[in-house]
């Protein structure tokens, strides 16, 4: 099975209530299931859409991430020195939005950046080498950068580590296979432009009115995941789907597993 990279992922509403006597809630967030619906597209120009809601409970409220949260720990990704005015192996990261380039300016000077034509890794650990370019490591660990050289386009392809922590919601479809084990699906088994490592991950928006502020959180989180395909993708197989978030202290909550389930049947 294949997904276009197209793959969206959108926070539809959050919706928060709480007492006027704060009920004592743990501050590692807990989850229910809600509900599960999936809507076909209504025509070749449209995306097929899973909306899953679920209810949340958090004790100090600090759930959610903006657009302001694009700094450590909350970047996408990190790059690896191989040489330069930081150490060998020094790690470094992007903010999320900024343009990836090789050499990198860092606060000490220049950088080079850990490539595949590098193959092996820098100090501390100089035999160890780079995974190979294969799947699902040329979809996780690589990032082709497109660069303009004069009138040519010079391609580099650098070594990164994806970071968990940017997403702050957490999902798994798996599909029932023929001895009727449920396996996660995939979006990274292939180096084609149809891997999308994040697969089904994403944000939700900060839902405290004011994060200084500790306070009890109740609610309800629907979150839509839409893609050119959804239907096509999946078919009449038989899948679960599994369900995690996340603070912004990095708490992860109990994860909830709904089905199994058709996509006909929700």
């Amino acid at each position: 099975m294949r997904v276009r990279s197209g793959l969206l992922l959108f926070l539809i509403m959050a919706l928060v209530t709480s007492c006027f006597n704060e009920p004592k809630f743990s501050i590692i967030p807990s989850i229910e299931f809600g509900s599960l619906v999936y809507k076909p597209a209504a025509n070749s120009q449209s995306l097929d859409s899973l909306i899953l809601t679920i209810s949340f409970k958090d004790g100090d409220g600090d759930l959610g991430l903006d657009s302001t949260d694009k700094y450590s720990p909350f970047e996408s990704a990190e790059y690896v020195v191989f040489s330069g005015a930081d150490a060998p192996g020094t790690i470094i990261y992007f903010p999320n939005g900024q343009t990836v380039t090789n050499p990198a300016q860092t606060a000490n000077g220049y950088d080079t950046l850990l490539a595949f034509k590098d193959r092996r890794l820098p100090a501390p650990n100089p035999n160890d080498t780079l995974p190979k370019w294969v799947a699902p490591y040329c979809c996780t660990r690589y990032n082709i950068l497109q660069m303009k050289s004069g009138d040519s386009t010079v391609y580099d392809t650098l070594y990164y580590i994806l970071n968990r922590d940017y997403y702050n919601i957490f999902v798994t479809i798996s599909v029932q296979q023929a001895d009727k084990g449920f396996t996660p699906y995939t979006f990274t088994d292939t180096c084609t432009t149809a891997c999308y490592p994040p697969g089904f991950n994403g944000r939700f928006p900060v839902l405290s009115s004011d994060l200084s502020r500790s306070a009890p959180l109740e609610g309800k989180i629907r979150y839509a995941m839409t893609s050119y395909g959804i239907g096509i993708l999946f078919g009449n197989n038989k899948l679960e789907i599994t369900v995690q978030i996340q603070d912004r202290a990095r708490h992860k909550s109990n994860p909830i597993t709904y089905g199994p389930f058709t996509l006909t049947s929700i």
